[in-house]
Order: C-alpha cells, then sequence, then structure tokens
C-alpha cells in the first residue's frame, strides 16, 4: 500500500512538472513578445528568399498569427528539414513553418490542427506521350532528395523502370526542367505548380494521385499552451477567410 502511495506521488510530480514546462515556455514567448520561426527559405512558394527578403506562405501565415497574438515575428533561417526539427527539439524556436504531418514526426513533435491538403503527383509536359506511370519506363524523373515524394519514389515507381534524378533543392530541379534534364517530375502540386509557372512549361498531371499530404505547424511537445493558441487563431482565420486568401495568392487554390 505505501509502495502504491509512493507510486502515484511520483507519476503527479511528473504530471506536475510537464503541465509547469508548457506554461513556462508559453508565458516565455509571450514575455519575449516575439513569436521565434525556424524556416527552410527554399521551397518557393510556401517559403523562399527573393532580393534577400523572405517571401511566401508561410512568412504571411506565420506573420498574421503573430499579429493576432499581438507578438513579433523572428525568422531564423535553417539549411535543412533535420536542422529545423532540431532546432525545434532544442527549444531554439517557438514552431516551424509549415510541414507535412506523419506518424514519425508525431514521435517528438506536436502540429497544430491541420489548414492545408495536398496531392503528391507525377507532371510531365504537354507535349509529352506519356499518359500512365508504368509509360515512365527508360524516362528521367526528377524528385527532390529526401523528400516525401523521394520516398514514395522508392516504394512504389522503383519497378516501373524509369531513371530517378535526385536534386537536393526545388531550384536545383526547377533548373533540371528548364535545361530539359527530365522527363517528368515527381513532388507536391503547389511545387509543381510553381514549377511550371517559373519554366513557362505547359504541365500535364498523370492520373494517379500518388498520396494525400496534410500541412500543419510543428511545435515542441512542451508547449501545449502554444499550441492551442495558434490552432484558435488558425480556426479564426478559418472562419473570416483569411487562411483561403492566403491560399489562393500562394497556391492559386484553395
Amino acid at each position: 500500500m505505501k509502495r502504491h502511495s509512493i507510486g502515484i506521488i511520483i507519476l503527479l510530480f511528473l504530471l506536475s512538472i510537464s503541465i509547469i514546462s508548457g506554461c513556462i515556455s508559453s508565458q516565455n514567448t509571450m514575455k519575449r513578445g516575439t513569436l521565434t520561426v525556424g524556416v527552410c527559405a527554399q521551397y518557393p512558394p510556401t517559403i523562399y528568399e527573393e532580393n534577400g527578403n523572405l517571401a511566401g506562405f508561410d512568412f504571411d501565415l506565420m506573420n498574421e498569427i503573430a499579429k493576432r497574438m499581438n507578438l513579433n515575428t523572428d525568422f531564423k533561417i535553417y539549411n535543412s528539414k533535420s536542422e529545423l526539427f532540431d532546432a525545434l527539439e532544442k527549444n531554439e524556436v517557438d514552431c516551424i513553418g509549415s510541414r507535412t504531418v506523419n506518424y514519425e514526426r508525431r514521435k517528438f513533435v506536436d502540429f497544430t490542427r491541420v489548414y492545408y491538403y495536398d496531392s503528391v503527383r507525377v507532371a510531365v509536359p504537354e507535349s509529352s506521350s506519356v499518359t500512365l506511370l508504368k509509360e515512365l519506363k527508360g524516362k528521367n524523373l526528377g524528385v527532390i532528395e529526401g523528400s516525401v515524394s523521394s520516398e514514395l519514389v522508392e516504394s512504389y515507381l522503383t519497378n516501373i523502370g524509369c531513371k530517378c534524378l535526385y536534386y537536393d533543392t526545388p531550384e536545383n530541379l526547377t533548373n533540371a526542367v528548364e535545361n530539359g534534364e527530365v522527363d517528368a517530375v515527381i513532388g507536391h502540386e503547389m511545387y509543381l505548380e510553381h514549377i511550371s509557372t517559373k519554366c513557362n512549361v505547359q504541365k500535364r498531371y498523370l492520373d494517379e494521385k500518388l498520396s494525400v499530404s496534410y500541412w500543419a505547424i510543428p511545435i515542441n511537445k512542451n508547449n501545449p499552451n502554444l499550441r492551442n493558441s495558434i490552432n484558435d487563431i488558425l480556426l479564426e482565420m478559418e472562419n473570416d477567410g483569411t487562411l483561403d486568401e492566403l491560399k489562393l495568392k500562394w497556391y492559386g487554390k484553395y
């Protein structure tokens, strides 16, 4: 009985530490008066640098969220997704820009409510004779290294017989399209639309949608109060139409 009581006391103590930690983290954000956001500025139109300044959907979204929280924004730029998530775990940032929600990431970070849905697809030039995935055999397929799309390539497309060309950034993949290095590109529709516009190439999607992605804001697991506050604001932005305006501005659709 005594051991049982001690166990309950320890459990309550650990729970109180977790709650206090979340409150302190959120209070520190408010006390500083700044929402610190980590971004990897290589993914137009979501977030990118233009003439030395940040631009894109995430830039507008996080500024609007901070404004409604009566906070300033401080964007910290990192070179890769792994650096972004490391910074979040180490509390170098309060949150990071839009990322896809998946099981592995949920193990070590929290996510806000989902505010955008997108499909991973394969696009070819309008003039291409390819109409089905199996017809990519012998073709060069461009993909971003380490992306959700690259995982799908390994899972579904390796047996087709296409040659997968991996690029470290969307910019380099865009250059490959401009230079005619690839016959097809796999990626999120938002990025494929951007590549098509940037390269002035009329594209056509193959019928198959390889997956659906859900986009949200990752937040440190020890900061539930901040997550709840941002969730309230995202819902408010959904209801007043601000989110739809941003999605239409940057992605061309809701």
